[in-house]
Parts: structure tokens; C-alpha cells; sequence
């Protein structure tokens, strides 16, 4: 991870079950400027490095926000950040990188996000909301309880553009993609981020 960045928390929230949200602010200067469905590598205090997506609108410059799932079988990335990183902690960060960035062809996106896979998808959604662009996102969960962002999703600018669905882990109550998809069009674009 090269050239890093020193940046504070300047604030956490739980936003719902085992997700919670960093604010990094700089410790000094300006932070790099960032695209929509861009990322950060996170150096923890145990040294070990990961990536997490920023779910911020990318026309903030004074700070980068990410959403860290608490994954309990995980590699134990998440579970450091929760127990050991705390507003007013200092960590090193990469410069924001975009694997995944907007279609900037698209005439229309059509945004699908499962579970954390929401943090990439609603800095698209900020975005693209903010250049008025059209768009539609569906945003697939287990339950109100595990669902981050809601708030920010109920918001004037999404108004008429979010589906919400919850399938409280059974399979008879899946999403009918087909349907929440609809038919391809010329110019459309799909972005999708989630587990499987």
C-alpha cells in the first residue's frame, strides 16, 4: 500500500446488525479525490490490510466514509475493525482506486446491491442522483435490522428509484430478479455488488 494517507476517525454508527460506518477526516491536508464505486486499502492497527469500499457521495472532499460488515468466519479483518478501531483512532490508508466505476456511456443504470454491498452502490446512487441522472436501484437484504442506509435511501433525492426487499434468509422468499430487472434497453447499464 503505497503512498498512504493518515487519517482520523472522526466518527462511527452501527448502522444495523454487524455494520458499522467509519468517518475519515485527514490528519493533515486534503484527501484525494475519488469516483463512485471506488475503495480503500485500510491498514489496521495489527498491520493487516483491507479493502472497503467508500459509500460517501464522491463530491465530498473533507472526508471518505466506509461501511465495515462485522463477518465473524471471516479472515478477522472486520472483526479488528470493530473491536480496535474507534473514533479519534489515526490509520493509514491507500489512495481511493476504482475497479468498479460508473458507465459513464450509460443512458440509464440500474443499481443492485446485497447486503454490504451497498456501500459502492449508494456512492453511485449519490452520484448519480446529483447529476440527475436516471437511474433505479434494488437492494437486497435478510431483514430491516441488517439493512444499512435506510434512512439515506427514504431521502427526497431517491425518491421513486429504490425497490427494498427482504428475504429473511429463506429461499421461498428470494427476489424475483427477472422481474425487478426488467427488460434489457439500449443505453441501460447494470452495476451489481453483494455477496453471492
Amino acid at each position: 500500500m503505497a503512498p498512504t494517507i493518515r487519517v482520523r476517525v472522526a466518527s462511527t454508527l452501527d448502522a444495523a446488525a454487524r455494520i458499522r460506518l467509519y468517518e475519515l477526516v485527514p490528519v493533515a491536508g486534503d484527501l484525494p479525490p475519488f469516483t463512485a464505486g471506488a475503495h480503500v486499502t485500510v491498514r489496521l492497527p495489527s498491520g493487516t490490510e483491507r479493502q472497503y469500499s467508500l459509500c460517501n457521495d464522491p463530491a465530498e472532499a473533507n472526508r471518505y466514509v466506509i461501511g465495515v460488515l462485522r463477518c465473524d468466519d471471516g479472515r478477522g479483518g472486520s472483526r479488528e475493525m470493530h473491536a480496535a478501531v474507534a473514533a479519534g483512532d489515526e490509520l493509514l490508508i491507500g489512495a481511493p482506486a476504482n475497479n468498479f466505476p460508473l458507465a459513464a456511456e450509460a443512458t440509464a443504470s440500474l443499481l443492485v446491491a446485497g447486503g454490504i454491498g451497498a456501500t459502492p452502490i449508494l456512492a453511485m446512487a449519490r452520484a448519480l442522483a446529483r447529476a440527475g441522472h436516471d437511474f433505479r436501484l434494488v437492494y437486497l437484504s435478510r431483514s430491516p435490522a441488517e439493512t444499512a442506509f435506510l434512512d439515506d435511501l427514504a431521502g427526497p433525492a431517491f425518491a421513486g428509484r429504490v425497490t427494498v426487499h427482504h428475504d429473511e434468509g429463506r429461499a421461498d422468499r428470494q427476489a424475483d430478479l427477472a422481474a425487478l430487472l426488467g427488460p434489457a434497453a439500449p443505453g441501460r447499464h447494470l452495476h451489481c455488488c453483494g455477496p453471492a
